[in-house]
């Protein structure tokens, strides 16, 4: 029962909120009860809690685009009087894909909600958003890795023992020794040895999931790694993988398979792979022949 309250509250609290550090205080806070309550095994908390998230993203995307279109050409970004979003400390990724989800229509978003709370499935920000509605090479968990890639992972690595970010079918082709699905949360699990990562492109998922690798890494406990990122230079996220041991940068955008193992459309950005390692120059050898290394 007090957890109800402590959620009909935020709600109300979302409703009437006018700025976005106000509601970015609200999502951090649900943020951190959700992770809590994974911890605690509380299912219900973690579900209200993930949903007020969502609800306060939302909303943040509102006041965001309500800003941006009342400031005139250059104005947002040169006089101090109007929020920056390193001031608030938010992301260009997560600005982009707030104001995404409150472009998306009262019902359908409503309808998400519901659907999410019959599912096993952890509600997100990535759920929320359709096909169409979804960024380019946003995270959905069904483009899956082609097998060339794949080969070209283990000959430089030699094994993949872990992929932190699979599912039963993505690792028919990976073949990892160790794979965590979404409902596993592959962020609260153990990385070893030689890792592929093909990460949730959305945020704050694909942040944590290039953290935890950097960390494990920093640890030992993660030998070698290669990861298939999009092309983002821009955000904080690919900048702070750029400490790799080898980037390359593909001349040709990567063809994703889906889930009936059909190949499907290309992505509307190009892709990097990073890799982390002491494979030097088999990495720059192997993956040389499909684009720049650096």
């Amino acid at each position: 029962m007090m957890n109800l309250i402590k959620y009909e509250a935020a709600r109300q609290a979302l409703v009437e909120a006018h700025s976005v550090d106000e509601v970015k205080g609200i999502r951090d806070k649900a943020e951190a009860l959700r992770i809590y309550a994974q911890q605690a095994k509380d299912t219900q908390l973690e579900y209200y809690a993930a949903e007020i998230r969502v609800r306060a993203e939302r909303r943040a995307g509102e006041l965001l685009r309500d800003t941006n279109s009342r400031a005139k050409p250059g104005q947002y970004q040169q006089e101090s009087s109007l929020p920056t979003l390193d001031k608030m400390n938010i992301t260009k990724d997560q600005s982009s894909q707030w104001q995404r989800l409150a472009s998306v229509p009262e019902e359908t978003f409503e309808k998400k909600i519901a659907e999410a709370k019959d599912s096993d499935e952890p509600l997100s920000l990535r759920r929320i958003l359709s096909k169409k509605e979804v960024i380019p090479f946003s995270g959905e968990y069904e483009w899956y890795t082609p097998d060339i890639y794949l080969e070209m992972a283990k000959e430089v690595m030699g094994s993949i023992d872990t992929d932190p970010a699979s599912s039963k079918i993505a690792n028919k082709r990976v073949k990892a020794e160790t794979f965590y699905t979404q409902s596993q949360n592959g962020l609260t699990k153990d990385w070893f040895g030689n890792v592929f990562l093909n990460p949730p492109y959305c945020m704050p998922e694909i942040e944590q999931f290039l953290n935890k690798l950097l960390a494990e890494y920093a640890k030992g406990n993660v030998k070698q790694a290669i990861v298939l990122t999009n092309n983002s230079t821009d955000t904080n996220w690919w900048q702070g993988l750029a400490v790799a041991t080898g980037i390359c940068f593909p001349s040709h955008r990567i063809q994703f398979i889906a889930e009936d193992g059909k190949t499907k459309s290309s992505p509307l950005r190009g892709q990097t792979f990073f890799h982390l390692g002491k494979s030097h120059d088999t990495f720059h050898k192997v993956f040389g022949d499909i684009g720049i290394v650096f």
